[in-house]
């Protein structure tokens, strides 16, 4: 699933052609660390991270554009005694690569993306999709591969179903994996009140215990989250 999504994507961006109305942006972050540890046998910790991202956005009638999305993970790392022994680590991994179909009053996206709800950084009970850490000033998480739609009322109400599909690795406070053959889906429901917003959430999706030890195994483990939540904002009247 995840080779055709990848596919499908790539030949849609090379097979479209940039006329005066379209953009091609190139962008990329990168960021890099060392540390010592003398108690360490390899006290020298050295490593970096590249993500290259270029966006590619097709403008067509009636406020309509197609955009697409690809970025990599670029890393290593290297664990050393100077003029003595050394431990590597590097790999380059897709980051993101979607497609997406919007309007005035929606969106449709597919492939390798981000999905989060809100701006919370501390207490986020519904991380469900990510695995931001709060002390990260580059905010880096991976994504999860499928589908998500989203629509907007005038009334600034808006309802979000996603599908997703080949995510194996727990996310957010998740302990189990997926089952990978089975799909996941949810959806989303935000509704404005005064000074805030109400939201109910829905997520199903199906666990594999078999991993996890002094715990009876079991390869289907149906999950369903049902939360809700509300935000409110307040303004400080200098």
């Amino acid at each position: 699933m995840k080779i055709v999504i990848t596919y499908c994507l790539v030949l849609c961006f090379f097979v479209l052609q940039i006329s005066a109305q379209d953009s091609l942006v190139f962008d990329g972050q990168a960021s890099a660390y060392v540390n010592y540890s003398p108690d360490n046998k390899l006290n020298m910790l050295a490593g970096g991270r590249y993500l290259p991202q270029l966006d590619y956005t097709v403008n067509l009638i009636n406020s309509t554009k197609i955009d697409f999305e690809g970025a990599a993970n670029i890393f290593g790392t290297v664990l050393f005694h100077p003029f003595d022994s050394s431990d590597t680590e590097g790999d380059i991994k897709p980051y993101r690569l979607w497609g997406r179909f919007t309007g005035k009053q929606f969106e449709i996206r597919l492939g390798l993306q981000k999905i989060d709800f809100g701006s919370a950084m501390l207490l986020r009970p519904l991380q469900w999709f990510d695995e931001v850490d709060p002390r990260d000033p580059l905010k880096f998480t991976t994504g999860v591969y499928g589908a998500l739609g989203r629509y907007y009322f005038l009334n600034n109400v808006n309802i979000w179903a996603w599908v997703l599909y080949g995510n194996e690795n727990p996310r957010g406070f998740e302990i189990i994996k997926n089952n990978t053959r089975f799909p996941e889906f949810g959806g989303r429901v935000q509704v404005p009140v005064p000074r805030g917003e109400f939201a109910a959430t829905y997520h199903h999706r199906t666990a594999d215990s078999r991993a996890l030890q002094n715990i009876s195994a079991f390869n289907e483990v149906p999950e369903d989250r049902i939360p809700t939540n509300v935000k409110f904002t307040f303004h400080i009247i200098k």
